[in-house]
Order: C-alpha cells, then sequence, then structure tokens
C-alpha cells in the first residue's frame, strides 16, 4: 500500500495551507514547486508508508510545523543580518573575518547537507499476520479530518503576527 501522505489531494490540501504564508506568496514560484517537492520528499523518506488517517493528520501537522519554523528561523536570521557582525569589526581585518564567516556558514551548511543526506536504516519489519478489519465509523473520521484541517487553515495566517502556537487543536 503506498503512502498516503503523497497522494494528490493531500499534497494539494498542504500546499493551499502553506500558501496562506505570507513569505510563501512571495516566493519566485519555480523555488517553490522545488522547495514544497523537497519537504514533501524528506518527509516521505522518513516515513514511507502511512497507512491510516491517524499517521497522515499526524505528519501533516509535522510538515505544516516544519514549515512554520523554517520561516522562523529565516526571519529571525534577516533580523540578524539586518545588523551585521561585519559593521563592528575594523576595516584592515575585515577582508580576514569576512572569509572566516562565510567559511564557518559554508561548513554549518555542509553539515546541514550531509545530516540531510545520512541514510537511516529502516525499522525492523514485523512478519506477524494482522487482522485487517474494515473502517465503520468513516463518516466520522472524515468529518473529523474536515474539522482538523479548518483548523488547521485558521492557524497558518496566525504565523504573520511572529508566534508560533500549539499546532494541535484541543479535544
Amino acid at each position: 500500500m503506498s503512502s498516503l501522505y503523497i497522494h494528490r489531494e493531500n499534497q494539494t490540501i498542504l500546499w493551499n495551507i502553506i500558501h496562506k504564508i505570507p513569505a510563501v506568496q512571495n516566493m519566485n514560484e519555480e523555488i517553490k514547486i522545488q522547495w514544497f517537492k523537497s519537504i514533501i520528499e524528506s518527509f516521505h523518506t522518513t516515513y514511507p508508508t502511512i497507512s491510516s488517517f491517524e499517521e497522515l493528520r499526524e505528519i501533516n501537522r509535522q510538515t505544516i510545523l516544519f514549515i512554520k519554523e523554517q520561516f522562523h528561523k529565516k526571519q529571525t536570521l534577516e533580523i540578524q543580518q539586518n545588523v551585521s557582525p561585519l559593521d563592528a569589526i575594523p576595516s584592515r581585518n575585515l577582508q580576514e573575518n569576512k572569509a572566516e564567516i562565510f567559511s564557518n556558514m559554508f561548513s554549518e551548511r555542509n553539515k546541514e547537507y550531509e545530516k540531510m543526506m545520512e541514510k537511516k536504516a529502516p525499522p525492523p519489519l514485523s512478519f506477524e499476520p494482522t487482522k485487517d478489519e474494515p473502517l465503520k465509523n468513516m463518516d466520522e473520521l472524515v468529518k473529523q479530518q474536515v474539522l482538523e484541517r479548518e483548523w488547521m487553515e485558521k492557524e497558518i495566517p496566525s504565523y504573520s503576527s511572529g508566534k508560533i502556537s500549539d499546532p494541535l487543536p484541543p479535544r
């Protein structure tokens, strides 16, 4: 069974939700598409088989939270870059310090890249027989999923205020 996470409907819902973030709306379309694909691919690699709606809901929450955190980090970095550390350095050492800063930035990015490319062992397989029964309360599950996605869509615009709120609705 293929993962529910990579189904077109789920990706469309995630795409529509993240487009409510102002920073995403301002992104170049090609970059935005590549960025979105890389996030989906990353989560799909981490969670290759999602077969229940409970798992799908949780992974969708994690995806949205991850995206919100990425933009929060980006905003923090932009604020820090406005107050450049190079302003406090005497001009004669400026060239040396720039090289050191860029070298440090490169090594940080390189570590981040290596961490992303690190292949993790899949979870151990279980060959024990399982009993597969049809869902009896499908209408209730669909209604619950719709309500939670509506809640998520309402939560995303609150990101523009700069706060990251609890990703789970109260039960």
